[in-house]
């Protein structure tokens, strides 16, 4: 319960341009825990990684089957997306990854990484899993908002809606110094979305989308507090 606080908390840091915000005010917030702060920056920095990679494979996988999306942006849109997946999915090798973070290490404090700062398969692999099954019910969800706005939608797009959707999370959480995506996030959800809705549904729904967001990003916070204090009592 203290680290769902301490998680809500700090997911709302989101709101503040770059990764760092989020990734610091974690590291400060659990400080009383007795959580050492280097674990707990590694481990951030990979959930960063295995989120974004988690979502963006999830949805490519998804709109590889649909041809509405070379159509629009061009043959080698699918190469080109499946590639950026790959390359970020290579971070996700412990051995790739464990070897970026002792040198950002020996950079910023002049000797090597103690040995507890390092990734396992099994932490990645599972997190990976979590976070792809996360990311389809959260497009189940958005695929609720598409249908109250534009009721006529195709059952059949809604698959699809989906892999937007995670495609759009995914752009918006790899762009740096952007708070919570806000901008590259709605533009890609916006244009994508005109693929299978018209363009003034999409424009409500991109929104729509950005006010269900904060409103999810709230309850959480809410809800993780009223734990953390029911365990204080």
């Amino acid at each position: 319960r203290v680290l769902a606080d301490i998680f809500a908390k700090s997911w709302m840091a989101r709101y503040i341009p770059g990764t760092l915000p989020w990734i610091a005010s974690r590291v400060v917030l659990a400080e009383s825990t007795g959580i050492s702060k280097s674990r707990l920056a590694t481990a951030s920095l990979l959930e960063a990684i295995v989120q974004v990679v988690a979502i963006a494979a999830t949805a490519a996988l998804i709109m590889s089957f649909d041809d509405r999306v070379a159509a629009a942006f061009g043959a080698n849109t699918r190469a080109l997306v499946i590639i950026g997946i790959v390359a970020l999915g290579v971070l996700l090798v412990p051995a790739v990854f464990n070897r970026l973070i002792r040198g950002a290490y020996r950079l910023v404090r002049g000797h090597d990484a103690y040995a507890e700062l390092s990734a396992n398969a099994a932490a990645s692999s599972r997190s990976f899993i979590r976070y792809a099954l996360g990311s389809l019910i959260s497009g189940l969800s958005y695929c609720c908002l598409v249908l109250a706005v534009w009721p006529a939608t195709e059952t059949g797009d809604l698959w699809f809606i989906i892999g937007i959707v995670n495609l759009a999370a995914a752009i918006g959480m790899a762009t740096p110094f952007v708070p919570s995506g806000m901008g590259t996030r709605d533009a890609s959800l916006l244009v994508l979305l005109a693929l299978v809705i018209p363009k003034e549904a999409a424009l409500l729904v991109t929104v729509l989308s950005r006010l269900w967001s904060v409103g999810v990003d709230l309850l959480f916070l809410g809800a993780a507090n009223a734990l953390a204090k029911e365990n204080e009592n």
